[in-house]
């Protein structure tokens, strides 16, 4: 059973959340409002991080009050109902609703889906195309799935994506809160940068090294493995 909590409408009662967590082994939980609250237009959107902290809450509903057509990306701890979640979502909002909603339209579904993974990858979130089965996919032939799925993952390709699960994709994104880079020294003779790294993983991660080439900005992807407390970490570029 997969670790992640997404409660239908995102709505959950804070007396079931130790028993998901206990019980179920929920680990990770998907609000972008407060839990014991309807998923309506007049309830406010959660303040967590990493861009919902300050700003005055809106609408929570991904619909057309105040605020709610905005992208919306959550990856924080919350407490609930006596329990503790890494709760995580990403939702394009302004270009299709909360969804993807995907039709027989091949060529607009594919569109929709490429522009919503785009606009996710670039802001180095969590690429995540959300629908519903009885809504959308039970209704599309299987020719037209096929297809919308060929040229979504093709669009993908310049981006050398990784398909994770979902849990293994929450846990690479829980890393990054629960560590982080706490030094770093650059030896331009050589070419080497020594990262420190502090906290905890418990799944092998990713950093980006930039340096610039003439006028150009390259971008290398960093192996770093999981670690306990600390670590040291040699790259060459």
């Amino acid at each position: 059973m997969s670790e992640y909590m997404v409660p239908h409408w995102y709505e959950m009662g804070a007396n079931t959340a130790s028993y998901a967590s206990e019980k179920w082994g929920m680990e990770f939980s998907c609000f972008p409002k407060y839990g014991d609250r309807p998923y309506t237009d007049t309830v406010v959107w959660l303040r967590s991080t990493p861009f919902r902290l300050y700003e005055e809450p809106q609408t929570c509903t991904g619909w057309t009050r105040s605020g709610g057509q905005r992208p919306v990306y959550y990856a924080g701890f919350i407490e609930f109902g006596g329990a503790q979640f890494f709760n995580c979502l990403t939702e394009i909002r302004d270009d299709a609703g909360y969804e993807w909603a995907p039709d027989n339209n091949v060529q607009a579904s594919a569109g929709r889906g490429i522009r919503q993974l785009k606009r996710a990858l670039d802001a180095m979130a969590p690429a995540v195309l959300f629908t519903h089965e009885t809504d959308y996919i039970y209704r599309i032939t299987p020719e037209n799935w096929e297809q919308e799925l060929k040229m979504i993952t093709t669009a993908m390709e310049p981006y050398n994506p990784s398909y994770p699960t979902m849990d293994e994709g929450l846990r690479i994104v829980r890393s990054f809160a629960t560590s982080g880079i706490a030094a770093a020294t650059c030896n331009t003779a050589g070419k080497v940068v020594t990262l420190g790294m502090e906290g905890h993983t418990d799944i092998p991660t990713t950093c980006y090294l930039f340096t610039e080439e003439g006028s150009t900005i390259i971008q290398k992807l960093i192996d770093v493995p999981a670690f306990e407390n600390e670590l040291s970490l040699t790259i060459k570029y």
